[in-house]
């Protein structure tokens, strides 16, 4: 239908919103696990 209405962007319906939320969650998570200040600890030079 977004074709047939000349949209410039169409996307798929997600019938289960919480799949959505799952995955997001999932990716903030990740992004945190990320953004550290320091290099975790097995890069870390062997005392």
């Amino acid at each position: 239908m977004g074709f047939d209405r000349r949209e410039l962007v169409t996307i798929p319906p997600l019938h289960v919103a919480s799949r959505w939320d799952s995955l997001d969650g999932a990716r903030q998570g990740l992004l945190s696990d990320i953004r550290q200040a320091k290099a975790a600890e097995r890069y870390q030079p062997q005392a």
